[in-house]
This record gives C-alpha cells, sequence and structure tokens, in this order.
C-alpha cells in the first residue's frame, strides 16, 4: 500500500523508502478523511467504529494510532519495532 501511494505522489517531495513499510506504518499515515460521515450499516455494527468501518466479523478489529502521523524524508527507514505489539523507539 505505501508503493502505491509512493506512485500516487502522496507523500510530495519527500524521500520515502516504502518498502521499510509494515501494515501499522500504512494505517497510521495521516491520510485518511475522519471528517466524512461513514454509512448507517458501520455504526450499527459497531458504534466504537472510529475512521474505519468494519460490518462483520467475529473480532473486533482495533487500529492504534489510526491515521496520527503526517509524512516526513525518511520516514520509517531505520525505526525498527518487535512483535507482538510493534512499539517504536520515540522519535522515530
Amino acid at each position: 500500500m505505501a508503493a502505491l501511494w509512493k506512485a500516487g505522489g502522496l507523500f510530495g517531495e519527500f524521500n520515502v523508502n516504502s518498502t521499510e513499510f509494515s501494515p501499522k506504518d500504512v494505517y497510521i499515515m495521516k491520510f485518511f478523511d475522519t471528517t466524512r460521515a461513514m454509512p448507517n450499516d458501520c455504526g450499527l455494527a459497531d458504534p466504537m467504529n472510529k475512521g474505519f468501518c468494519q460490518i462483520r466479523g467475529k473480532y473486533r478489529m482495533t487500529f492504534p494510532e489510526f491515521n496520527m502521523y503526517a509524512p516526513y524524508a525518511q520516514m520509517f527507514d531505520k525505526c525498527g519495532s518487535q512483535w507482538p505489539d510493534y512499539k517504536r523507539a520515540a522519535g522515530c
């Protein structure tokens, strides 16, 4: 997904190595429109839902830090993280 965004120009003039992005890096990027109205089915299926829509599923998806970080140069190039929570050092 990050490679697609890079090809589409979402990172602007920033030099970003999209192969360094993890799935979490993709959903924490500040590219999502959280001001738009969600379909009624989203609210009925998951009232706690903020900015994304989960209609079905046995388990509830959570996305910590969803849509929080604006892009910057060399983003996530040297930010290691470890399973299971994928936390990074401060400033990464």
